[in-house]
């Protein structure tokens, strides 16, 4: 068998020495060349990075310090300061020119201050997903600071130099304060797109020699490689007289020649390709750079749900194990119990223990049922499921729990009657992950009156809780699978699977609204076709 196993590494596995099949060398090969090549897109791309989470780090410490605050409130000081000496003017078209220009120092100046708060997106890659809730979360940040302090200021400004003008203290064409601005703006944004088209144009020239360059690079080696074939058959000619020994001659030169000549058609195809897959159209959509972003996002997502799948795969097939297990020995429960069941109707001492036993049984059971979706053939048939059936399951499971927390699970008459035709192994565990959560999230909450509501809107389910509302960066996360915010206890694959389990009927699950201050409410609708 040592002696089997090692010819067979050398018949197969030996890299170009394989004396049978060099597939798998070649296929290893082609790995190992991509492996390099994705390691040098991360190499490159690592300062990118890096500069992209510098300056998200600015922005986030620029946004949590009183310094912008500060230097809003300077500005609007400088105004008052300003329209206190303009207003001593005698001549009220001085006086407005003035003001005016106060007004025009102080928008430049909150602009400026306003794009400190601004990143550039980045392009030609996709950003951690750190990277990426960290930016939805400042541009809400940015969002919020503008309304609370920019836009008031602003207010104040216009408010300020009415005044003056219904006073009759200071006086302008509408042209001076309308449209000077907005021509000022339009030559200011002329010239930027003009510098950058210049910049463009340098990077154009540039590619152009680059490809020339190399096309012609590519083309004197392979002549010189080709003279060096040509000279080198000639003078070995001469020296041979054999028949055979000149066609080896022969097939080791053309040879050479079909080497060289597929190496070097192949760089000059691909060096085509590089450039005909250049959108220069303008059209950022369709741009390579977009493509390879979502590519790089996709693949992301797909390497996370992988580690996440493989480390739960094991567990799904103990689960599985389990629930048939649990079903066997359920019945034979349930058998025993009817045997069972005279013997207590006429034993006073065997009632209470055969009751509590018979509770504990059909508690236990109950949760038996969570194991629906692991095996869908329970209900292979779509059926009607009213809210009704709804509510009981639920409470079936969680009257305790409920309970013990002091949570009122609130079931309105819309939801009561509302029905839906599907798979009870689909509907049933989306609702007891949903419950499931709010208890948690209620209790973490510390809030006095806990609740959760089951209701029904335009043909839709909403399910709301009382409980603390879900960041802005994280309501599209709390549906991927592994993403948690529990302090402990959590997995990450309830939200994740109950949106998955929907699709596959139609139906679809999504947070109605973010934001920390606002409870968290869940609609699950049909998906329109």
């Amino acid at each position: 068998i040592e002696n089997l196993l090692r010819q067979i590494a050398v018949d197969y596995f030996r890299g170009e020495d394989a004396k049978i099949s060099t597939d798998h060398f070649e296929l290893r090969k082609r790995r190992r060349k991509e492996a390099e090549v994705l390691k040098k897109r991360a190499a490159s791309l690592r300062a990118r990075k890096k500069a992209l989470k510098k300056a998200l780090e600015e922005i986030e410490l620029t946004l949590s310090g009183a310094e912008i605050h500060e230097v809003a409130a300077a500005v609007l000081e400088k105004f008052r300061i300003g329209v206190e000496k303009a207003s001593k003017i005698v001549n009220p078209a001085q006086a407005g020119k003035a003001v005016l220009a106060l007004e025009t120092d102080a928008r430049l100046e909150l602009e400026a201050l306003t794009n400190r708060l601004t990143f550039q997106r980045p392009r030609g890659f996709q950003p951690a997903k750190k990277d990426q809730k960290t930016m939805v979360r400042l541009e809400a940040a940015k969002k919020e600071f503008v309304g609370e302090c920019i836009v008031p200021i602003e207010t104040y400004l216009a408010e300020v130099i009415e005044d003056l003008v219904t006073e009759g203290t200071i006086e302008f064409a509408a042209s001076d304060r309308i449209l000077s601005p907005i021509h000022e703006r339009a030559e200011q944004s002329l010239s930027e797109a003009n510098k950058i088209r210049q910049q463009l144009n340098g990077a154009l020239e540039k590619l152009v020699e680059q490809a020339k360059s190399t096309a012609s690079l590519l083309i004197r080696e392979m002549k010189d490689e080709l003279e060096t074939v040509k000279i080198d058959a000639t003078s070995t000619v001469d020296l041979l007289k054999k028949e055979q020994d000149l066609l080896d001659v022969r097939e080791t030169a053309l040879q050479r020649i079909r080497n060289r000549a597929a190496d070097t058609l192949e760089r000059l195809s691909d060096l085509l390709a590089q450039v005909d897959s250049l959108d220069l159209s303008g059209n950022i959509e369709d741009s390579h750079l977009t493509v390879a972003e979502a590519l790089e996002g996709e693949a992301m997502i797909l390497q996370e749900k992988l580690e996440k799948f493989s480390e739960w795969a094991q567990v799904g097939m103990a689960i599985g194990i389990v629930q048939h297990e649990f079903s066997g020995h359920s019945r034979s429960l349930y058998g025993a119990l009817k045997k069972l069941k005279p013997w207590a109707e006429k034993n006073e001492k065997l009632a209470g223990i055969f009751n509590q036993l018979v509770t504990s049984f059909q508690h236990l059971e109950s949760y038996l049922q969570l194991f629906l979706p692991l095996n869908r053939r329970m209900h292979r048939t779509a059926i009607e499921i009213s809210g009704h059936d709804i509510s009981e399951f639920v409470k079936t499971i969680f009257q305790d729990m409920l309970a013990e927390n002091s949570i009122d699970l609130m079931v309105t008459p819309a939801f009561e009657k509302h029905c839906l035709k599907s798979y009870p192994s689909s509907i049933y565990p989306v609702f007891v992950n949903l419950v499931d959560n709010a208890i948690y999230w209620l209790n973490e909450g510390n809030g006095e009156n806990k609740k959760i509501v089951f209701d029904s809107q335009h043909d839709s389910i909403v399910v709301s809780n009382s409980g603390p509302g879900i960041d802005i960066a994280d309501q599209d996360d709390i549906f991927e699978f592994g993403f948690s915010n529990k302090k402990s206890g959590g997995t990450g694959l309830g939200m994740a699977i109950s949106r998955d389990v929907l699709n596959r009927v139609g139906m679809d699950i999504r947070l109605a609204k973010a934001g920390t201050k606002i409870s968290p409410s869940f609609v699950i609708e049909e998906i329109q076709k």
